[in-house]
């Protein structure tokens, strides 16, 4: 289980159980890399699953988890409040973790729910443990 206290949202704002892998699992065993194919079908229907439930989504990325909800639940400016956070792919890899997000939001750009506004990443992420995640926040 994932450590999500913070005092501006509720732990139940992270979703950590429904979608969550770790990348590892898409490893072909026969070559050791990544079956694109067969993770990008698991996105897909993640995604459509989650386009469902919602008025509005974003596709990211963290290394910080409680930090980047933090931001979501409490935004600056005009920015939209995102009141639910799905991990969606975890790695410890922080470059096979921005590649499926810059993949991710060229892919899933012209979903009409999509807050995203640019393909590709917003660029690298730190992390307090070595962990990497894909996310969607929705609202």
């Amino acid at each position: 289980m994932i450590e999500k206290h913070s005092s501006s949202f509720n732990s139940d704002d992270i979703d950590d159980t429904t979608y969550l892998k770790d990348v590892s699992t898409y490893n072909n065993p026969t070559k050791n890399i990544i079956d694109w194919k067969v993770l990008f079908t698991f996105l897909d229907i993640t995604i459509m699953e989650i386009n469902k439930k919602c008025n509005h989504f974003k596709i990211g990325k963290s290394g910080s988890i409680v930090n980047r909800m933090s931001q979501y639940k409490n935004p600056e400016g005009d920015e939209p409040a995102y009141t639910k956070m799905y991990l969606i792919l975890s790695s410890n890899n922080s470059e096979i973790i921005n590649s499926i997000e810059a993949q991710c939001n060229t892919r899933y750009i012209n979903y009409k729910k999509n807050d995203n506004t640019n393909e590709g990443s917003a660029g690298t992420c730190g992390s307090h443990d070595d962990k990497y995640y894909l996310y969607i926040v929705t609202r």
